[in-house]
């Protein structure tokens, strides 16, 4: 699988899409316990075709349930006609609460190509922002 690859020669943080990963549970768990980032975006899988059309089967779910690292993402907006806020509109409409969006946030945060002292100063200003309860989510 491509993602076990990535991970292994690759030495991957971060997995833009993913999806598949839940089909397989040992990488699945090794995604989650080593804490690999996913970027899920969520129009862009359901216009591709990535996932199925039936939102309430999208793999945003498990990942919520099983807290895996992910955060919301855009994919080709010019070509699918989309942004961030329509990404988050959509993944609200699949029952995320502002609390999931915001986590999301901070998740990014947290594993974003930047040095440890970038992310401290990221993180605190998202703390500024939305308030010290969401660095534990």
């Amino acid at each position: 699988m491509l993602q076990t690859k990535a991970l292994d020669e690759m030495h991957a943080e971060r997995i833009g899409h993913g999806y598949k990963v839940v089909d397989d549970p040992d990488l699945y768990e090794r995604c989650r316990k080593e804490n690999i980032h996913f970027e899920v975006c969520p129009i862009s899988s359901v216009k591709l075709g990535s996932v199925s059309d039936d939102l309430d089967k999208h793999p945003l779910h498990r990942f919520i349930d099983d807290e895996v690292n992910f955060s919301i993402s855009t994919d080709d907006p010019i070509v699918l006609d989309n942004n961030l806020t329509s990404d988050y509109e959509m993944v609200m409409e699949m029952g995320l609460d502002k609390d999931h969006v915001i986590a999301t946030i901070f998740h990014a945060a947290r594993s974003c190509f930047a040095s440890p002292e970038e992310k401290e100063q990221i993180l605190a200003d998202l703390v500024k922002v939305y308030g010290e309860k969401y660095m534990k989510m």
